[in-house]
């Protein structure tokens, strides 16, 4: 008789095993999906995949082997393995009670769960437009707990009407029916299992939030049961379970196992690619970023295995995110070298620096930043649809920069990076919703110390999640609730009470007014009267109507300034905090991505008593504090920018580096949506798009390939390796580990 010791060996054996094998099978599926419309071989992913899923699968194992003897005790001491028997016994001459009674359950619970799963789809869908990670994640979490609990109570109700046609079935057929144990697991587990949650996440897939985990887990559960009544059935047909051929075969397919894990694990070593091949997987992706997780001995956030790239996994000091520090003899950014002087980034010449004293003064400044904002919908960068008649008229009077750019797609961190002058890679943030440190040197606040009235008009949204946007201005002014993404009325109010306070006063203003109406849903043209512009896709026809809905209140709030008699005092700035996604990159809406549709912004730039004029030149919304530094004689000494003054390219334009490079960082921040960490660097010439966390790189060549559709990567690995470098240059700050606050 084997000791209690033994027992449990094989028991754990047995489940580490078995979750093993399940996730293997899985990873094999999901890497063959991988593999569709890809370059990669389909045996190759498919190998990727089952070795990455085992791992996972032989942890999910251990848990379940030690939950086991935890509750081992209880299942004892309640006598349920006696009740389970007792509800599945097919002895006719025995009490059936049981067996009706639970079967009148089960049948109970299927009835009234299926129009509380079709709720919950509903719930999921409608979700969807909450943007707080937590408040979603809450939602859904007491939705799926509501449901839960009616499906409880109310089967307990209805359970008497179907206990009697159970009986009536039992004294029939005879029940439980098929007689086949693993049938009967098909039938009732893993069928409904499979049919449930399957579409939910081929619907839903991460936009199910916190829910995912757990459905995951549900639907590998039933995989792992099948398997397992599988096994079962193919044993009692050879010989018992515990004979000497059985034990051979565990131990084999155990050998099986640890070879496709050493395969796996290797294959992501020696193979650069291997992160990016299984990108486009269903289930590898998530779980080699949770093998990286818990891999990541030194915590400086990029694990050693499973394409993490962390060339030093017990130094901390050491990691592809790092920023490489020139001629110390030490590779930090781990691309296999130590950088030279010459591969920091080139030196960008802040100031225009010959202002006369007569164009330097103390403006008015009005900055009108329009959330997803994008120039090729505004007829003045050349739109076939006149959707903004008065941006022509204000671009005629200013100066119109047809290549601007943001330095991220999400309002988060473009924003403290446009009223900073930097980067928000050399930023130095805090941990949870990004929100730059109380050290970082923003514009509003030297304008209060400088005397200026400073006003921040903003929507509920940006009250409630940009805390660090809101410090550094003297008064925060926001909109009634429920007026979000359709605030621009409340806006324009706002900045007109704003100025007739700094009138009053006799103060400068600074006023940054931050609308919504463009942002999705695009649903602010509503109601208003706007012309329609008919396209094929109807989120581009409701955006180009919010468009102009915008357009139209802007010409009020131009005609208030003129008639205020401060327009000939006032900077006027028109601008997006980034761009918008209509499917060119597969992707909607925006703060997922750098290609050009999500950073090429708006800039319109009105300085009284300089000549308008369209500006080819390359520019950056980093640009517009050192313009203003000059533009109000500000102390320059005071702000470390990393943009250049938009005097350069508007009265030198012969010193503006040409090549100069401009980057983009973005990371996941929305619920339902898989973690990423995205960097790009823009030339004049080319476009580098880099995924860290999967390391999938993507070059275009932007004057040959402007909307960005063709990927050269793999065909110019020079050009390639001297955009990382620029990348691994500019990321000074602590954006990589501020990401990680999901």
């Amino acid at each position: 008789m084997k000791d209690n010791g033994s027992s449990r060996r094989a028991t754990m054996l047995r489940h580490v095993t078995l979750a093993a094998t399940t996730a293997l099978i899985i990873g094999s599926f999901d890497g063959l999906w991988a593999a569709r419309g890809s370059v990669y071989s389909p045996l190759l992913l498919a190998g990727l995949g089952a070795g990455t899923l085992a791992v996972t699968g032989a942890f999910v194992g251990l848990l379940q082997a030690a939950l086991l003897f935890l509750v081992e005790p209880i299942v004892k001491r309640c006598g349920l393995r006696r009740r389970w028997q007792a509800a599945m016994s097919s002895d006719a001459k025995g009490d059936r009670r049981p067996v009706v009674a639970f079967h009148a359950w089960v049948a109970s619970a299927v009835v009234v769960s299926t129009p509380l799963l079709l709720g919950f789809a509903a719930l999921l869908k409608r979700s969807e437009r909450i943007k707080e990670v937590a408040l979603r994640d809450a939602v859904l979490v007491m939705g799926a707990a509501g449901a839960l609990i009616t499906v409880l109570v109310v089967s307990a109700m209805v359970r008497p009407i179907f206990e009697s046609a159970c009986k009536r079935l039992d004294g029939s057929w005879g029940l439980p029916r098929p007689r086949s144990q693993l049938l009967r697991y098909v039938l009732f587990v893993a069928v409904p299992a499979g049919l449930l949650l399957v579409p939910m996440f081929t619907e839903f897939g991460v936009k199910l939030g916190i829910l995912a985990a757990p459905f995951a887990l549900a639907l590998f559960f039933a995989a792992e049961g099948l398997l397992w009544r599988l096994t079962q059935t193919l044993a009692r047909k050879r010989r018992e379970p515990g004979g000497r051929s059985g034990a051979l075969l565990v131990r084999s397919w155990t050998g099986l196992l640890v070879v496709a894990v050493v395969i796996s694990i290797a294959l992501f070593e020696i193979w650069p690619q291997a992160s990016a091949a299984i990108a486009a997987g269903r289930v590898t992706p998530s779980a080699a970023a949770w093998l990286q997780r818990i891999t990541d001995v030194d915590r400086d956030g990029v694990s050693s295995l499973f394409g993490g790239g962390d060339c030093a996994a017990f130094d901390a000091s050491r990691a592809p995110t790092l920023a490489e520090i020139p001629n110390n003899r030490i590779d930090e950014d781990c691309d296999g070298f130590d950088a030279t002087a010459a591969q920091v980034l080139p030196e960008l010449a802040p100031y225009y620096g010959q202002l006369s004293g007569s164009q330097k003064k103390r403006y008015n400044v009005l900055l009108l930043v329009v959330d997803s904002l994008r120039p090729d919908h505004l007829s003045a960068y050349g739109y076939n649809k006149r959707t903004s008649p008065y941006i022509d008229e204000l671009a005629k009077d200013a100066w119109l920069f047809t290549r601007a750019y943001s330095q991220s797609s999400t309002t988060a961190l473009s924003m403290p990076s446009m009223l900073s002058g930097r980067r928000p890679s050399t930023m130095q943030w805090k941990g949870g919703y990004p929100e730059a440190i109380s050290s970082e040197q923003m514009l509003p606040e030297v304008l209060g110390q400088e005397g200026y009235d400073t006003r921040l008009a903003v929507n509920r949204y940006v009250v409630r999640h940009l805390k660090g946007l809101q410090r550094d201005f003297q008064q925060v002014v926001s909109v009634p609730e429920g007026a979000d993404w359709k605030s621009g009325d409340y806006i324009i109010s706002n900045v007109v009470s704003a100025v007739e306070d700094a009138k009053r006063s006799g103060r400068p203003f600074f006023i940054t007014a931050h609308f919504d109406d463009v942002h999705h849903p695009y649903r602010a043209h509503r109601g208003k009267s706007v012309p329609s512009f008919p396209s094929l896709q109807r989120d581009i026809s409701a955006y180009d109507r919010c468009i102009a809905n915008f357009d139209n209140m802007l010409r009020f709030l131009g005609s208030y300034l003129e008639q205020a008699e401060v327009w000939n005092d006032t900077i006027v700035i028109l601008t997006a905090d980034h761009g918008e996604e209509f499917e060119e990159h597969g992707g909607t809406i925006h703060s997922r991505t750098c290609y050009v549709e999500s950073v090429q912004v708006p800039l319109i730039v009105r300085i009284p008593g300089f000549e308008p004029q369209r500006i080819s030149s390359r520019v950056a919304l980093t640009d517009l504090v050192p313009t203003l530094i000059e533009a109000l004689s500000l102390p320059a000494d005071r702000f470390p920018v990393d943009g250049q003054s938009l005097f350069i390219p508007a009265l030198a334009p012969g010193t503006a580096p040409a090549d100069r490079p401009i980057f983009c960082s973005v990371f996941q921040l929305m619920s339902g949506r898989k973690n990423f960490f995205i960097r790009s660097v823009r030339t004049e010439k080319h476009a580098l798009i880099y995924e860290s966390l999967s390391e999938r790189i993507e070059l275009y060549d932007v004057v040959a390939d402007p909307r960005e559709s063709r990927n050269i990567a793999s065909s110019n690995p020079d050009i390639v390796e001297d955009l990382r470098r620029l990348l691994g240059a500019s990321a000074t700050g602590n954006l990589w580990e501020a990401r990680r606050f999901q």
